[in-house]
């Protein structure tokens, strides 16, 4: 990527970005993005929601993967920490949640900024949780490759239609 297109993505933040807040109601949450973890620095945010809350897209996309992972590899990476996770990807944007109680969404389904696409979860010991310490959402967002702290990005005035 280069410069100007790193420039045009950081002006465009928050004023002109298409993305949705995932969920019913907005939070900034628990925004540990760029956290330093020891071995690896956390590239997505966190946002405490109880388990079973409407998680709904972000942006328009195809569905990648939406699955319940307990410990194995996809083409897409591996996500044996992340449990029940939903990627969506288009031409700009890539949105991968993770710790998902249920899907609803397939792979290969197309979805629209808005729709529904799953349930939220993470409460240890259940379907989806991966490797968590209690319910919420874990959101990352790409944009043109690029991880992006997702509440740049989203707004209260960019909600679900629901």
């Amino acid at each position: 990527m280069d410069l100007v297109n790193i420039l045009k993505d950081i002006i465009t933040e928050q004023t002109n970005s298409p993305i949705v807040f995932p969920l019913p109601r907005f939070s900034s949450g628990l925004n540990n993005y760029g956290q330093n973890r020891g071995t690896y620095t956390h590239d997505a945010i966190d946002i405490p929601t109880g388990m079973g809350t409407p998680v709904f897209a972000p942006h328009n996309g195809t569905v990648l993967v939406a699955d319940l992972y307990d410990s194995e590899n996809t083409t897409y990476g591996s996500y044996a920490n992340c449990g029940g996770t939903i990627i969506i990807d288009s031409t700009h944007y890539r949105t991968t949640f993770c710790h998902m109680s249920r899907m609803a969404v397939s792979r290969g389904q197309w979805v629209q900024a808005g729709d529904l696409v799953g349930y939220s979860g993470g409460q240890s010991g259940t379907a989806g949780a991966g490797r968590t310490e209690g319910p919420h959402l874990h959101w990352k967002l790409e944009v043109n490759g690029r991880t992006v702290n997702p509440i740049k990005w989203s707004s209260p005035q960019r909600m679900p239609n629901r």
